[in-house]
């Protein structure tokens, strides 16, 4: 069956965001719960859902907001524009997502990464790429470990984006963003939401399994107006 191509899932003009909503940029392969499974034995959707639940949890118990919109970052094209296998199987889940919470009454938009806020026209090519069906294992591999041994898929770009989009919210009067991510790599987009740039009503770094002081590059943090938490 030939895959489809990934196109513009962006639903509202991010710019339009008022002060009763919030946006939850989802650096997805960090924080799904099945991250340690083989690629192909991972039930993207479940794990989708999961962070749903957790997002939304953590939006009414720390927020006013009335809408949250999650945006969910990964490797979701191939090098020709072909839709991943998490991609795929992500978009069969998306229109099953209720558009209002019943756990919590707030309204929710779910969508996929695969361009820039501010450029929703232009979807990135090559954001995952495929082992070569020849890649060697490791040296330590034997056939009692097939698990980690396996070669892996490869995000690029992510990382990127999701420090783009970063910055794009913190510059808008009143909006709501929340980075979802424990990545480290993150934390040179982190630091430059600074004071004198951020118009945001709030900026949250949700990270789990990571408290506030457990980095020594959490020192660097104390000049921005961002706020650490968990789930």
């Amino acid at each position: 069956m030939a895959r489809r191509k990934v196109t513009r899932n962006v639903p509202d003009d991010v710019y339009a965001l008022g002060v009763t909503a919030a946006v939850f940029l989802i650096d997805f392969d960090n924080v799904r719960p099945d991250a340690h499974q083989p690629y192909r034995r991972r039930d993207a959707a479940s794990a989708a859902d999961f962070v749903r639940r957790q997002a939304l949890q953590y939006a009414t118990k720390n927020t006013d907001v009335e809408e949250c919109r999650l945006r969910y970052y990964g490797g979701w094209v191939l090098k020709r524009g072909e839709a991943s296998f998490d991609a795929e199987k992500l978009a069969r889940w998306i229109p099953q997502v209720p558009r209002r919470d019943t756990a919590t009454g707030l309204r929710v938009i779910v969508e996929l990464a695969s361009s820039l806020l501010a450029h929703p026209g232009l979807p990135f090519f090559g954001t995952l790429r495929l082992p070569s069906r020849d890649a060697p294992s490791p040296s330590s591999c034997t056939s009692q470990c097939p698990t980690h041994c396996t070669p892996r898929p490869a995000q690029k770009m992510v990382d990127m984006m999701l420090g783009v989009d970063l910055l794009t919210l913190a510059a808008i009067e009143r909006s709501h963003a929340v980075l979802f991510s424990s990545d480290e790599d993150l934390y040179p987009a982190v630091i430059s939401v600074s004071g004198a740039t951020a118009k945001a009503a709030s900026v949250t770094w949700l990270r789990p399994g990571r408290a506030n002081g457990s980095s020594p590059n959490d020192s660097h943090l104390a000049t921005t107006p961002l706020r650490i938490a968990q789930p």
